[in-house]
């Protein structure tokens, strides 16, 4: 066998050779049977060891030209079986050669010949006589399983079906599989890749939580929609667009009916953000929404959008969190104050306002506000949202013996005017006033705003109110920050004046379907000398009068029930 060479045999016929020696060497060299069952381990040693000498005597006869895909094999942790050995070197000669000649045709010819040769000496080649089977899964070599004796059976499988026990066994897992294996040695673990597996078994790849910031402010920002609300707003808004730097995490809240309203913010913000800190934003990061689909706009700015993938908002995890922490911030303002639900947006805004003013410790315990003005806020002029607040009303719109002040909810601060936002109580108007003062302690029940609030119906405390003169130094302007009607509304009316109903002019007349009948149509001017002011009852006996109103009255029945009522 040392002496046996390829030289200018080709790689199958040097491979019968070695294959018809090695037959011969296994029938007449049997190896041991194990005394203990299989349980010592053995009879894989002796396997694997055959394995190693088959490719180690395989690869020593080679030609030169194949060094390459010897050195790969013998590097390998586990040397494959000597099949798999003479499939690579196939391959690799056949490369060599340059051959025009298919592949597939050419293995299945060569494989025909190792089957043949196999075929030829399967009475004295297997240990137990049976055709097919590998050592290790015998049972008359290794011992029953379970130490049980009985009717001799061999495994039949082969080496292009290495998963035969993952496939029996439900696709289980490698780790399930290795210990099973340890107690039963003829149970071989996965040694290919599973396809079904994959298509009913794999899962989402663990999200890696990478905490990046940008170095400039508005290099990088963060938008989404939440949205639709199941409670319109006062205004009727259902979405809001959150807006959020990804250096400084300054947060901008933009109120919309619609998501159709994204791109007009959006531009609006680019701009805003041009104008007032005399930078350019560089990259928008956002999820698959068609209203972020702007590629016109973005590339006359220069700006690169980027998208997660679908179903993954862990990619978009900043904005996530901050609606999460938003919504849970804004029920909680609701609750406390036992506002109506339909005020929503005021508390959303004031929520991202306080977001704005406090410490996180993603930038080592400094503000958003902090990191993007380098000022820090007066939180002096915080109030709680939703007490209650009287607000001077205009000296020009009131008498001497008016009221020169009425109650009120505060709902925040004006984005561009530096006074409160109020909502009256009386009138259900938005207002936005300076002179204010505060009872931080009274929350007023107005969970139904169409209920009549009075001044009367408002309990008041006897220690002194609050009073609020507001600093215009410490007070934050943000951009689109509080919600705002279509129309344009003042500082001191935030609701829509009455529009008159508008009256038909056109000339009314009878039907014609009644123009043979007496009808009572008190709004139709076009009668001259209506009926009812010449015909009167009055004259009547009171039996002739209840037989006149009865024919009138007559009732058609609609239902079985009905019709036997009238019957009885």
């Amino acid at each position: 066998m040392r002496q046996l060479r390829q030289g200018d045999n080709t790689i199958s016929e040097y491979f019968t050779k070695l294959r018809i020696i090695w037959d011969e060497l296994e029938n007449s060299r049997l190896d041991p049977i194990c005394k203990c069952k299989g349980f010592c381990k053995v009879s894989d040693t002796i396997v694997q060891r055959k394995i190693e000498d088959h490719a180690m005597q395989f690869f020593r006869g080679l030609n030169d030209q194949y060094g390459n895909i010897k050195l790969h094999v013998l590097l390998m942790d586990l040397i494959p079986s000597i099949l798999k050995i003479w499939s690579y070197v196939l391959q690799q000669g056949t490369q060599l050669m340059g051959s025009n000649v298919v592949l597939n045709n050419l293995d299945t010819r060569n494989v025909a010949i190792v089957n043949a040769t196999i075929n030829t000496n399967t009475s004295t080649y297997n240990f137990c006589g049976k055709p097919g089977h590998i050592e290790s899964t015998c049972y008359k070599k290794n011992g029953f399983p379970n130490n049980k004796g009985g009717k001799h059976t061999c495994f039949v499988t082969s080496d292009k079906n290495n998963n035969i026990w993952h496939k029996r066994l439900g696709h289980l897992s490698d780790r399930r599989l290795d210990i099973l294996r340890s107690q039963y040695n003829y149970i071989d673990s996965r040694k290919e890749h599973c396809d079904v597996c994959h298509m009913s078994q794999q899962k989402k790849l663990p999200f890696s939580n990478i905490e990046y910031c940008a170095n400039k402010y508005f290099d990088i920002i963060h938008v989404d929609i939440w949205g639709p609300s199941r409670t319109p707003s006062l205004h009727g808004n259902r979405y809001f667009l959150t807006i959020i730097d990804d250096s400084s995490r300054f947060t901008w809240v933009d109120l919309m009916r619609n998501k159709s309203k994204t791109r007009t913010h959006l531009i609006h913000f680019v701009n805003y953000v041009e104008n007032q800190f005399e930078t350019k934003i560089k990259i928008i990061r956002s999820d698959n929404g068609q209203e972020f689909k702007m590629n016109d706009f973005f590339n006359s700015k220069g700006i690169v959008h980027q998208t997660s993938c679908v179903e993954t908002p862990e990619q978009n995890g900043i904005d996530e969190r901050k609606h999460q922490h938003s919504l849970n911030v804004t029920g909680a303002l609701i609750f406390q104050s036992n506002i109506s639900t339909c005020f929503w947006s005021y508390a959303l805004v004031h929520v991202a306002f306080l977001i704005n003013v406090t410490p996180t410790p993603f930038l080592k315990n400094c503000t958003p506000h902090e990191k993007l003005y380098n000022n820090s806020y007066n939180f002096r002029n915080l109030k709680f949202f939703g007490c209650l607040c009287y607000m001077q009303t205009i000296s020009a719109k009131r008498s001497k013996v008016e009221p020169r002040a009425r109650s009120g909810i505060f709902f925040g601060f004006s984005p561009h005017t530096k006074g409160y936002v109020v909502f009256d109580l009386k009138s259900h108007a938005i207002k936005v006033s300076c002179n204010v003062l505060f009872y931080e302690d009274v929350f007023p029940n107005c969970y139904n705003i169409n209920d009549t609030i009075t001044d009367s119906n408002i309990f008041l405390p006897i220690n002194e109110p609050c009073n609020s003169s507001f600093d215009c130094d410490d007070h934050i302007e943000n951009f689109e920050y509080y919600e705002q009607p279509d129309n344009n509304i003042s500082t001191e009316q935030a609701t829509c004046p009455e529009i008159p109903q508008r009256n038909s002019t056109r000339t009314k007349s009878i039907p014609t379907y009644l123009k043979d009948y007496h009808t009572d149509l008190a709004c139709i001017k076009t009668t001259k000398y209506p009926i009812q002011s010449y015909i009167s009852l009055s004259r009547l006996s009171t039996r002739f009068q209840q037989v006149t109103i009865s024919i009138d009255n007559n009732h058609e029945p609609k239902t079985y029930k009905e019709v036997v009522q009238d019957i009885n």
